[in-house]
């Protein structure tokens, strides 16, 4: 008896360390993938000086924060991103997926690319730093390291010489065991402080959250 108490407890705290939650019922529901300590958000778990993770069985979401660190006076943020599929049959991705909410809980959407090149001004320059910099120096070992990358291109860019592609591409059906990675843009929030957590939130075609990161741009 006590062996099966001490098993049952070791599931129930790795189902925690997943992201997920026990109800009265029974049910296992997924939660908050970023950490609420004494009132104030919590940023996700770092892989390196700029990139933040989070990741349950089914879905994970890396958020690289290096151009945004460098284009603070902008008004569009621009991140790098990975989502992996881990665990779902078929994980559909559009531009309404992927929000931006500030710690007022205001959601921010992706704007059209033509909306963000016509006034953004470091577009070109962002594809280029990406292609030298982002996601390219180190061996980042994650748990999609070895899974099949698929093309996605919210905001297409011409620099020839950068991983992003020239065309649009922004309706995504990812396989289990496919992952994809872009360099998206959001407008600036409105409430801005220093050390303010934001989220980026992946969202299903309910608009129910798959998964969340939370993030600084210091």
């Amino acid at each position: 008896m006590k062996a099966r108490a001490t098993t049952a407890l070791q599931i129930i705290v790795l189902l925690g360390s997943l992201g997920f939650v026990f109800l009265s019922d029974g049910t296992i529901v997924r939660g908050s993938l970023y950490q609420e300590q004494e009132g104030r958000l919590e940023p996700s778990r770092k892989m390196g000086y700029f990139t933040y993770l989070n990741e349950d069985v089914s879905v994970a979401l890396l958020v690289d924060v290096e151009l945004a660190r460098m284009r603070k006076a902008e008004k569009f943020i621009p991140l790098a991103i990975m989502l992996a599929n881990k665990g779902i049959r078929t994980l559909k991705v559009n531009r309404q997926s992927l929000q931006l909410v500030d710690p007022a809980n205001e959601a921010y959407t992706m704007p059209g690319f033509k909306a963000v090149e016509a006034v953004y001004n470091k577009y070109s320059l962002d594809a280029k730093y990406y292609a030298r910099k982002v996601f390219t120096e180190g061996d980042m070992l994650t748990s999609f390291s070895t899974f099949r990358k698929l093309p996605c291109s919210f905001f297409p860019h011409p620099y020839k010489d950068s991983d992003l592609h020239d065309v649009l591409i922004e309706n995504i059906e990812l396989p289990q065991g496919s992952f994809i990675e872009d360099l998206i843009y959001f407008p600036r929030p409105k409430s801005e402080a220093p050390g303010q957590v934001l989220r980026l939130t992946l969202l299903d075609s309910d608009l129910e959250s798959y998964i969340d990161v939370g993030f600084v741009i210091d």
